[in-house]
């Protein structure tokens, strides 16, 4: 006997006390990707943090959603009436749409949002694995699965309303909103591989960071220089003198001046005090490189009253 919408049981409606035990591990899965992952250790924390969560969640809600769609939906309709089916597909489908809609809009303004702090310019887009495995899942997101969602809330829901309302069966309109939800749960499946190996990648930004070490020709001494960590704000300056012609430590400095400037905002040359840490090796503590970019340092030795050479080494700080 075919069930009318009338004779089946109310559902049973979830109380916050009774749905209290889910928050626990329904929270676990919002934040533990960001606790593990790039957003609790890449600056800036306090932004990157909360738009991962919100990113996480908004795709649970939609991949959530989408299941539904595809494996309970069906099943409470075999049950059914031809009108009812209908009915219940169309008023479904009406309520899941817009949410639909807000998860893909959340998803791609923090997607995004991440994108920039993680990659910040187009080389790193396209020269970095992090920065592919961006612009592959925006592809997939942007090029896909929006118009697929897009056909679903103009096509799909207009006429599944429109049967509805005329009491027909889903037919051929159930049937074409089946295969376009299940096209869309299979690029999601693609999207969320991506998503996983952007989780096991640097971002781009990182992969830029210190420590920088670079050498240069100083007179008849070879120079090597480390700055750690290459970033903006207090760096640690190593200074390795070698001998050109044997490699042994160089000594015979009388006098050594450093300094740092970054031509491209008008900064410098800022002083720096290289002090003695042992044969051949001078530091210098907390260098203030205070802004992002390419950071010219000067070092100047003095080996005679009438001798004196000069190297100058770029260094990227970011």
């Amino acid at each position: 006997m075919v069930l009318g919408l009338g004779a089946l049981p109310a559902p049973r409606r979830l109380t916050p006390w009774s749905a209290a035990p889910l928050f626990v591990p329904l929270a676990f899965i919002a934040l533990e990707p960001a606790l593990s992952g790039h957003p609790s250790t890449q600056p800036p924390i306090a932004l990157l943090f909360p738009a991962n969560v919100l990113h996480v969640v908004a795709m649970a809600v939609w991949v959530g959603g989408l299941a539904s769609l595809l494996l309970i939906l069906p099943a409470a309709t075999r049950v059914l009436g031809a009108p009812e089916r209908g009915r219940l597909l169309a008023a479904t489908l009406a309520r899941f749409s817009p949410l639909a809609l807000a998860c893909v809009a959340v998803i791609l303004l923090t997607g995004l949002g991440q994108a920039y702090a993680y990659v910040r310019d187009l080389d790193n887009l396209l020269d970095t694995p992090y920065g592919r495995a961006v612009l592959i899942k925006f592809v997939l997101l942007a090029g896909l699965l929006i118009p697929l969602g897009a056909y679903n809330r103009y096509r799909s829901v207009p006429r599944l309303a429109r049967i509805a309302a005329g009491g027909e069966a889903p037919g051929r309109a159930g049937l074409a909103l089946r295969r376009a939800l299940r096209g869309e749960a299979a690029l999601i499946v693609v999207v969320l591989a991506v998503t996983a190996a952007l989780a096991g990648y640097a971002p781009a930004t990182a992969t830029q960071a210190g420590p920088f070490s670079a050498s240069a020709p100083l007179g008849p001494a070879e120079l090597e220089l480390t700055v750690d960590p290459a970033r903006v704000g207090s760096n640690q300056v190593h200074l390795y003198f070698y001998d050109a012609r044997s490699g042994a430590q160089f000594t015979r400095m009388k006098e050594l001046e450093a300094s740092a400037a970054l031509p491209e905002r008008s900064i410098g040359p800022l002083s720096l005090e290289p002090r003695r840490s042992g044969p051949g090796h001078y530091t210098v503590q907390g260098a203030l490189l205070g802004v992002a970019g390419d950071w010219r340092l000067e070092v100047t030795m003095r080996t005679s009253a009438f001798d004196e050479h000069s190297a100058e080494i770029e260094v990227p700080v970011r």
